[in-house]
Formats: C-alpha cells, structure tokens, sequence
C-alpha cells in the first residue's frame, strides 16, 4: 500500500462510520496529520473527489460530503489500514544504495516526493541511521551513504553471536516454558505445511537479559542490518531453514538443555551469512549507467564459522 492509498483509504473510513473526521481539511493540515508531503495528500484528496466523498464548497475549499458520513458502521468496513512503516521503506532503500556501493549523496527533496514522506520522518530515519554509522550527513550536499562490504557483514555477526550467546546465558533463570511454546508454535508449518517464522525469540532473550549494553548494540546496528536478514528470510527454503533453527533452539530450552541451544542459535546466526549471500546474488544491482555490478561482499566465512563463547 502506499502512502496515497494509505490517506485515501484512512479518512474514507474516518468518513463513513463518521468518527475522527479531520477538523481541517486542507492539504497542508492533512499532510501535518500524517506527517508527509502535499503531494500524496493532493493526490488521495483527488480520489476521495472522484469517490463523492470530499466536496468543494462554495468558496471551493474541501469539506466533508455530508450524505455520506456515517453511512457505514466499523464492523462493515473491518480494521482500519496499517500505516506505512517509513523506519523500515527509508532502511531499505539506503540498504539497497549501500549494497550497489552508491556514490551520490540522497538528497532529501527528492526522496521526499519519491515516497510522498514528510521530511521530518525522513530526517528521523537517517539520523538514526547515520547514528549506526551507515549514512554521513554532509550540510549542504546531502546524505551520502556507506558501502556494506564484507568485513562489515561477518564482523556484525562475530559480535551478534557473542552478545547473543550472553543474553541467552543471562535470560536463561527466568525463561518461561509457556512463553517458549508460544514462540515455537509460531514457527511450525501451517496447515499446508508452508514454512512460518517468528522471530521474538531474540527479542525475548535479550530483554530478559536486562544489559543496557547489549540491549543498545542491537537498537543501534539492528536498524541496518535486521531488514537485510528479515529480507533474506523473505524466500520459502531459507524461511523454512531458519525457522527449523529457531525450534532447534527452543526445543532445547524446553528440554533444560543448554549447551545444544546455544550451539543451535550460533549455527543459526552464523547461517544468515548465507542467506544474505542469496539475496544479494538475485538483487539486480546496476549502477547509474544501468550496467550490472558486483557487491563488496562474497564467499563463505570460514574459521568464524566457530562458536564464539560468550
């Protein structure tokens, strides 16, 4: 859904079951409301004209069609539409840039109308990012982004799986077996036996280790590179593969087992090595000219393939 659709369907829903419906409707009220730019807004307004759902009154600003307020209930309509997640559109665009080893600098105005965001969020985003060291804000040119290489890939996992393999030390007195059932039931195959993922346990293990260390290198590095490894897992053989990882690990948890789980979560974290390799081996990387290039990052790791102590 895009962000058009996105205010189009909103405040069509907002109007017919006539709940919530913006006290201004004008285009630079709106595009405050949803924090974007007045393009998306133009053109969701355009349709929402089209659908006889916003009108042009007399002195011809937009106002809301009155015959068709609340001409519907929130049961007929269903959940309202989920809203464009920009944390993860803008990370994966600089990803995209940093893989295909871009040299020019993002220069906001133009991402801005490129995705209809605002440039405050925009600016939210790769501040964030410029914070885990992927973007370099340079005044007056622009954002430019750095090259993922392969040191950059196998030195993030080195220290993932370390501090991994501690917070699951750390969590381990206060794991609970209902909620480790929980996660495991949610990567077993569904009723048509296709491959499902969830991936809480991580999550689970590092904020039950309650270390602010640990617990910042993930919010800080985890912005770049955990849309890369949620990307490669987008295919059904390498979701199927780490999902059977994760029950792996799980199931050894349940068991009391400790040591087979933390072997099983290093294979994992050291398998997503691979499965990055696989996505970037079908990105259709081009360089400005549109000639096809080569990534910075290739072959299998080797000696770090090793479990790393915690």
């Amino acid at each position: 859904m895009t962000i058009t659709d996105y205010i189009r369907s909103d405040l069509a829903r907002r109007i017919r079951i006539g709940k919530n419906i913006p006290e201004k409707l004008t285009l630079a009220a709106l595009a405050d409301e949803y924090e974007v730019s007045l393009t998306p807004v133009r053109e969701a307004i355009g349709l929402l004209h089209e659908d006889g759902l916003v009108l042009k009154g007399e002195n011809r600003r937009l106002i809301v069609n009155p015959q068709r307020v609340g001409e519907s209930t929130e049961e007929e309509l269903g959940a309202p539409p989920k809203p464009i997640d920009w944390e993860n559109v803008l990370t994966q665009h600089v990803l995209y840039e940093s893989l295909r080893g871009s040299q020019e600098f993002l220069r906001e105005e133009v991402l801005t109308e490129r995705y209809g965001v605002g440039r405050t969020i925009l600016r939210q985003v790769f501040s964030h990012l410029a914070g885990s060291g992927f973007l370099i804000h340079e005044p007056r040119r622009g954002w430019r982004v750095r090259e993922l290489t392969d040191d950059d890939l196998r030195d993030y996992i080195d220290i993932r799986e370390t501090l991994e393999l501690k917070a699951l030390q750390l969590a381990l007195p206060h794991l609970q077996q209902s909620r480790l059932q929980v996660i495991l039931d949610g990567n077993q195959p569904d009723e048509r036996n296709r491959p499902q993922i969830d991936n809480n346990l991580h999550r689970y293990f590092i904020g039950l280790a309650d270390n602010r260390y640990i617990t910042e290198f993930f919010q800080r590095y985890g912005a770049f590179y955990q849309p890369l490894f949620d990307y490669a897992a987008l295919g059904g053989d390498v979701l199927g593969e780490m999902a059977s990882h994760h029950r792996e690990i799980l199931e050894s948890l349940i068991k009391g087992e400790e040591q087979p789980a933390r072997e099983a979560l290093s294979r994992h974290i050291r398998a997503q090595y691979s499965a990055v390799l696989k996505v970037i081996d079908k990105l259709d990387l081009r360089n400005n000219d549109g000639e096809p290039i080569e990534t910075h990052i290739s072959g299998l790791p080797g000696e770090k393939d090793k479990v790393t102590e915690a």
